[in-house]
């Protein structure tokens, strides 16, 4: 059995395993030695990737549950904010997703991963609409708001990417069983070299409940920063963010979705329309009250 062999049979049972049909056949399992490592690696891992974490259906709508002062801030400036790793809610995040492969690594963060991290910006979603777990923790506890966003037309390119989230061990044993594999019977030595890049879409099996999907901006010469895009989160990290503009993004807010615990309803539901039809005249948001009653 040969390296594509080896590479064919594993990655089919990824594939399935992650509830594809199969191993895709448009993807080439082509193979390039790293001379001066003397590594073997695959031509097309992004290309790989992409599939495995791709959105089946982009048509639906995507939610993002956030505070009711940060959907003011978005409706005025039209912008929304992708985070730096290093603001996410699960700060582990920035270690874990190097350690896929089951790898050790220090407990601290080097240089070149610091470095990483201030050049990849996240915008979080789900597909749970009016969760009861996405309110208590990203929707204010209950009194903020969940936006529903029409993804369908967004950019997908380079420096883009949009797909699911994986969760659990799954794909750190698969790789590293055709790391093994390949050197056992063939004593050669292969690696994945991506992993910087793809690696923010592989998320502990305790997250699954989230069902999130990321869109990732990749500002690879980091020309996009300056002094004044960072802040300090509620957990008390300093990162980088990135507010891009939802015009250029093509993407449009199909509905507005106030909490169960959310203050005043009627009114800031006037005051929202009001601010609509007067600034946003060509959008048609639908403005909803969350089915939820028991919220505690």
């Amino acid at each position: 059995m040969n390296m594509q062999d080896i590479l064919q049979k594993e990655l089919d049972s990824l594939f399935k395993t992650l509830g594809h049909s199969g191993f895709p056949p448009t993807l080439n399992l082509e193979v390039q030695l790293d001379l001066q490592n003397e590594v073997f690696y695959l031509k097309q891992e992004q290309a790989l990737f992409d599939k495995l974490i791709h959105v089946q259906d982009k048509t639906r709508t995507f939610y993002h549950y956030t505070s009711f002062q940060a959907l003011i801030e978005i409706l005025k400036s039209g912008k929304i904010r992708f985070s730096s790793p290093a603001g996410l809610n699960d700060i582990t995040e920035i270690i874990s997703h190097n350690t896929i492969l089951k790898e050790q690594l220090d407990d601290e963060i080097d240089e070149a991963r610091l470095q990483n991290i201030t050049k990849r910006f996240i915008f979080s979603l789900t597909d749970r609409f009016d969760s009861l777990n996405q309110w208590r923790l990203y929707g204010a506890d209950g009194s903020g708001v969940c936006i529903g966003l029409d993804l369908s037309q967004i950019p997908y390119d380079k420096q883009m990417r949009f797909g699911r989230i994986l969760y659990g061990e799954t794909i750190g044993s698969f790789l590293g069983r055709i790391k093994k594999r390949i050197k056992a019977e063939l004593q050669k030595n292969f690696d994945f070299r991506g992993y910087q890049r793809w690696g923010y879409f592989i998320k502990d099996i305790d997250y699954s409940e989230e069902s999130e999907y990321r869109l990732i901006y990749y500002d690879d010469s980091g020309a996009l920063l300056d002094k004044n895009s960072w802040r300090i989160n509620n957990y008390g990290a300093f990162y980088p963010y990135l507010d891009m503009n939802m015009e250029e993004l093509n993407m449009k807010i199909e509905t507005i979705l106030f909490g169960p615990k959310f203050k005043e309803r009627q009114l800031n539901k006037g005051m929202i329309e009001n601010y609509l039809n007067r600034y946003h005249k060509n959008e048609n948001v639908k403005i909803e009250y969350s089915g939820i009653m028991s919220y505690r």
